[in-house]
């Protein structure tokens, strides 16, 4: 009692009770503070002067005591008190009505200890608390909160249910309180109603008293038509984000589409709302417009290059199509056939944006390709003079698009080509048909511009015109133009003398290069075989 009423310091004890504070191995309780507020509040004064050290020593002395625990649990109460309120300890412990001086601005810690010196029963306490916080709501809000005691009720008030103990009976009370519950026809009153019934679920939900959550969300319907006729538009958004019961309350998002007002669901700070995020994508998933309005607000980059990509292949679906040549469709030339594949290019580069900002580059890469494969049709397109139609690039089989690659297209096409439907390119099947039965002396230019002719390439196309069942001249002339190319000279002497090509034999010899193949070719001896 000495300390509380700062008759003596900690110093002054008596010895047997200083060897209870230098007990090193006592564990003293640690002071819990619920909220930020009210932390920041009452720290700043126990934490002056000797008051922590008093604090402390009361906390060692409660874990010796023999007395009653309630009493020497009031006497830190009451030492708290007198320092929190600055009042003399004695006026605080024997006040008949400590609730006298409790107020809605003290902190946490300041109604925590005052309650329990009230030493009120449950139902006491709660009633106290639910008629402190009714006064908040028909008070009105500061600065657009409802604080009560240092405690935010839209983010902090499992702290107060804590407080009371009876989450069950607070919920009953906030529901039979005196709040205009659904009768006002004032439109400003609507805000404490809508927050008494966001309070009144969540005490409810706290013990998962199904009855009264029913309850709540039955007044909440008859609330939203009345917030409707008044064009409450950010409280009725309130309640829904408030009780957060998206699946039962989703007649909120459908009148708020009705009534062009669904921007207010994407209002500052709810995009922190998880649950809201998921419920209001899922309302509009089969609304294009708002889906990508509200994806952007969450930005949900990945979804918005799902869509993207997804109206990419709309446009390529509304492409007009012509015969089937070869096993692959043509494509008709048309101002019509440009417009969408200029369209369906822009999705993907879109696409291929938002993948990148979500940071999943497989798909980003994916829809990069795709927007380069149809660079390549529209350049295909535009390259026709007389033509009627071309092939169709899009929505090719594996097998129509390596065909593509070693028939029809040139180097470059074929690089683009054979990313965006993922087949290994066999150059020399395409060199193969390409210069060799075709005769396109450019197509092997513009490949070994970006490649090289190595030994094993030359001797697969060797092989591959050694198997042909008819060689007529055109095809050796074409095949005699390849050999020709060839910079390899050794490997090219052996073709050429495999093949019975003289005419390159005899310019090889002709040339300086003869003393190289004396010293390979010649020393190690050649033997006539099929590659």
């Amino acid at each position: 009692m000495h300390l509380v009423e700062s008759v003596a310091s900690v110093s002054q004890l008596p010895p047997r009770i200083q060897e209870y504070l230098a007990d090193d191995t006592l564990r003293r309780p640690k002071m819990a503070f619920p909220t930020p507020l009210a932390r920041m509040r009452s720290q700043s004064k126990l934490l002056e002067s000797d008051n922590q050290s008093i604090l402390n020593a009361l906390y060692t002395l409660q874990a010796h005591q023999t007395c009653s625990t309630a009493l020497f649990g009031n006497i830190i109460c009451g030492f708290k008190l007198s320092v929190a309120l600055g009042c003399d300890y004695k006026d605080v412990i024997l006040d008949p009505e400590p609730l006298n001086r409790l107020h809605p601005t003290h902190d946490f810690d300041v109604a925590t200890n005052l309650l329990n010196l009230a030493s009120l029963s449950h139902y006491d306490c709660t009633q106290y608390v639910c008629s402190q916080i009714v006064h908040l709501l028909n008070t009105g809000p500061e600065d657009g909160k409802f604080v009560l005691w240092s405690c935010d009720l839209e983010s902090e008030f499992n702290c107060i249910l804590d407080l009371t103990g009876c989450p069950l009976l607070l919920g009953n009370l906030l529901m039979a309180s005196d709040l205009p519950l659904t009768e006002t026809s004032q439109p400003m009153a609507y805000r404490q109603v809508v927050e008494g019934l966001i309070l009144a679920h969540s005490s409810y939900t706290r013990v998962c008293h199904m009855e009264g959550i029913t309850s709540v969300l039955n007044i909440s319907r008859s609330l939203v038509n009345r917030l409707l006729d008044c064009c409450q538009w950010p409280l009725m958004v309130r309640l829904l984000t408030g009780i957060g019961r998206y699946n039962e309350m989703n007649y909120i998002f459908q009148i708020l589409r009705d009534n062009d007002q669904f921007e207010y669901l994407l209002g500052k700070g709810l995009d922190k709302q998880p649950q809201l995020m998921s419920a209001t994508l899922e309302f509009v998933r089969r609304d294009k417009e708002l889906f990508s309005l509200v994806a952007h607000h969450f930005s949900m980059y990945s979804e918005l290059g799902a869509l993207y990509e997804d109206e990419a292949r709309a446009e390529l679906g509304r492409l007009l199509l012509g015969d089937v040549v070869g096993g692959v469709t043509d494509l008709i030339v048309c101002p019509h056939n440009t417009t969408c594949l200029q369209t369906a290019m822009s999705k993907y580069t879109d696409a291929t944006e938002h993948y990148m900002q979500a940071k999943k580059m497989n798909c980003a890469v994916s829809s990069m390709q795709q927007a380069e494969l149809i660079m390549v049709q529209l350049s295909m397109l535009s390259n026709t003079s007389a033509a009627t139609s071309v092939p169709c690039l899009v929505n090719l089989t594996k097998s129509q698009a390596l065909m593509l690659v070693n028939t029809v297209l040139n180097c470059e096409q074929a690089h683009v080509v054979a990313s965006a439907y993922a087949v290994a390119l066999d150059w020399s099947a395409a060199l193969y048909q390409h210069c060799v039965l075709k005769g396109n002396s450019e197509y092997l230019q513009d490949w070994t511009r970006h490649h090289q002719l190595t030994k094993t390439l030359v001797l697969d196309i060797v092989h591959r015109f050694q198997s042909e069942k008819e060689i007529n001249a055109v095809m050796e002339g074409n095949m005699k133009l390849f050999i020709s190319s060839v910079s390899l000279l050794d490997v090219k002497y052996r073709v050429a003398s495999q093949l019975g090509f003289k005419d390159i034999l005899q310019n090889l010899l002709a040339s300086p290069d003869m003393a190289y193949l004396k010293d390979t070719v010649w020393q190690s001896g050649f033997k006539k075989q099929v590659f």
